[in-house]
C-alpha cells in the first residue's frame, strides 16, 4: 500500500504545481482524482488536517485515556 500511495503522491506532485507547496492541497488533489471527493477546495481547506487530529489522539492515548480497543494497536 505505502509503494502505491508513494506512487499516487508522486504523480500528483508531478501534475500540480500548488500540491507541491500545500499539504492541504496535495491530500486534497489526491482524494478529488482517486476517490471521487465532490467538495471544493475551498470547503475542504475548512477542515483541520487529518494529522493533527491523529497527532491529537496519539498524544491522548499516550496519556492513558481512551486506549485502543483492539489489540493490535494497544
Amino acid at each position: 500500500m505505502m509503494d502505491k500511495m508513494k506512487d499516487i503522491v508522486e504523480d500528483t506532485l508531478a501534475i500540480s504545481k500548488e500540491a507541491r507547496n500545500d499539504d492541504k492541497r496535495l491530500i486534497w488533489e489526491i482524494l478529488v482524482s482517486r476517490y471521487d471527493l465532490t467538495i471544493s477546495f475551498e470547503e475542504f481547506s475548512k477542515f483541520p488536517m487529518f494529522e493533527s487530529i491523529r497527532r491529537c489522539r496519539q498524544k491522548i492515548q499516550s496519556e492513558g485515556k481512551f486506549r485502543p480497543t483492539n489489540k493490535t494497536f494497544g
